[in-house]
């Protein structure tokens, strides 16, 4: 095994999002991506609602990619967020983008700008570890773990009240979709996740 974790080889669009040439897939539309993820993630697990009232609650997303998931339920916690909660999202990435392909991708989204500029000032490093970043004015904590998604699974405790289950299309990436990971993603959730 390499000691850094793999780059993604990334193609561009006529339209300018980012694309992985190994799973033939984009990383989102550039013309709704983050509505996009407002609905298939933020409603598809029921927030903000699900956090309302709650003192702390964590999501853990399967396919960090560029970040665009996290800002969506970033900007939503801000809004919505009890003031005294904590909201922490754990991402696994088995393929980091670099910094700079990453601050490409997220000019596309001018209404989290102010967000995606404190997640780059932030960005995690090629790496095989978890890595904690810190937003205290909002109360938001993120830990970015590089690595193969079945590995981190296995290494992770606690429970999750939410999952945001973004690898690419399942005809695509089918090793993120198998049975196992299932199986350890329901045995890392709270209940009523």
């Amino acid at each position: 095994m390499s000691r850094l974790p793999p780059r993604p080889d990334l193609d561009w669009t006529a339209e300018g999002a980012p694309r992985a040439a190994a799973f033939d897939d984009v990383y989102f539309s550039k013309r709704g991506g983050l509505a996009e993820s407002e609905a298939v993630f933020l409603r598809g697990c029921g927030l903000p609602e699900a956090w309302a009232n709650r003192r702390q609650f964590s999501i853990c997303e399967l396919g960090f990619g560029t970040g665009l998931n996290v800002l969506a339920a970033w900007r939503a916690w801000k809004s919505t967020g009890n003031p005294d909660a904590i909201l922490h999202i754990s991402t696994i990435e088995a393929f980091p983008l670099e910094h700079t392909d990453a601050a490409a991708a997220l000019a596309a989204f001018p209404e989290v700008s102010d967000l995606a500029a404190q997640l780059l000032a932030q960005w995690p490093v090629r790496a095989r570890a978890p890595q904690r970043l810190w937003f205290p004015d909002d109360r938001f904590a993120l830990t970015v773990h590089i690595g193969d998604v079945a590995e981190t699974l296995a290494g992770l405790r606690g429970s999750f009240d939410a999952w945001f289950l973004d690898g690419f299309a399942p005809s695509r990436n089918p090793a993120m979709w198998s049975e196992a990971i299932f199986e350890r993603i329901a045995a890392l959730s709270a209940p009523g996740a």
